[in-house]
């Protein structure tokens, strides 16, 4: 440990040993009254992902830039970190393509040390950091229902790996697969009838959309026959419920993008640019799992009718 306290202090964000308290009083400046508050002052580890502006000399650059410097200056994860580090830093980083990206953080999500772990717990801490993960979304899959067991059956078994922070930071899952689609950790808790997983942003397939089918959860089925959870919608990373109030802007701006693009990011694209005809179907309440075919949804959005 970089500040030789003990293994047991040090948790996915860093040292937690406590090196004094302080307690004051202040006033809450809404009805003038006084109240303590307490001051804490904690170990300043590095494997804190963000460094401290007033230790960086003591304590060296951050923990993405320490990452980076492992890998080859043209390795993607050298470049995802050294745009991390920038972005934690406040500054402007330049743009790194999707295909880089992607391939830069599976590799830093397919990593079992603990500085690949504190890395992306850490990004998922900063609202800011969390829209440069290429999963964020969690969702939990319902193994009754027919399009999730087709899904669940090409899981594969897996280690436990950085990227299972997305899902399981308090180590609760009781097993652990990887979708070998999409690299998408999967885990399993106590539940034998559900399984979590984190959804991407954007589908890794350049095949067509061939089927929507709509149900408690959206999934994609591509000309190539391949079976996806819809990508993230949200930019807040909320998951998919058909019973959320903003479901049929969401669920319509889906469809408007990925009969176009089907590697779109729908979080991208404002609901205003979706067509009313698309608004209208997705408002429509269909019977469980109804399967839509790329042609009747082109036809509707073409302003056809918007029957189940």
């Amino acid at each position: 440990m970089g500040c030789h306290h003990e293994e047991d202090l040090h948790w996915a964000q860093g040292c937690k040993a406590v090196l004094s308290e302080v307690w004051h009083d202040a006033h809450d400046g809404w009805e003038g009254s006084s109240k303590p508050y307490k001051v804490i002052e904690r170990c300043l580890c590095p494997q804190y992902i963000r460094p401290n502006p007033a230790h960086r000399d003591a304590h060296g650059p951050s923990l993405p830039l320490r990452m980076a410097a492992e890998y080859d200056e043209n390795h993607p994860a050298h470049r995802v970190l050294t745009r991390l580090d920038q972005m934690i830093r406040g500054r402007q980083p330049a743009d790194v393509d999707a295909a880089t990206s992607l391939a830069g953080w599976l590799a830093i999500l397919g990593r079992g040390d603990q500085s690949a772990s504190s890395c992306v717990s850490g990004t998922l801490r900063e609202e800011t950091l969390r829209d440069f993960l290429p999963f964020h979304t969690q969702q939990q899959v319902d193994l009754t229902q027919p399009h999730a067991a087709e899904w669940a059956r090409r899981l594969r078994s897996a280690a436990r790996t950085a990227a299972v922070e997305l899902l399981d930071k308090h180590e609760s899952a009781t097993e652990v697969y990887v979708d070998p689609e999409t690299h998408a950790p999967v885990i399993r808790t106590n539940d034998a009838d559900a399984l979590w997983t984190t959804i991407p942003r954007r589908l890794p397939t350049t095949s067509p959309l061939a089927e929507l089918v709509v149900g408690s959860l959206v999934w994609v089925r591509t000309e190539s026959g391949t079976l996806h959870l819809a990508p993230d919608q949200e930019h807040q990373g909320y998951p998919w419920r058909r019973g959320s109030t903003d479901w049929p802007t969401r669920l319509a701006t889906l469809v408007h993008l990925l009969l176009d693009d089907i590697t779109a990011v729908p979080s991208q694209t404002r609901g205003s640019e979706v067509p009313q005809s698309l608004r209208l179907f997705a408002e429509q309440t269909w019977p469980p799992s109804w399967a839509f075919t790329r042609g009747q949804l082109e036809a509707i959005r073409d302003g056809g009718p918007v029957t189940p």
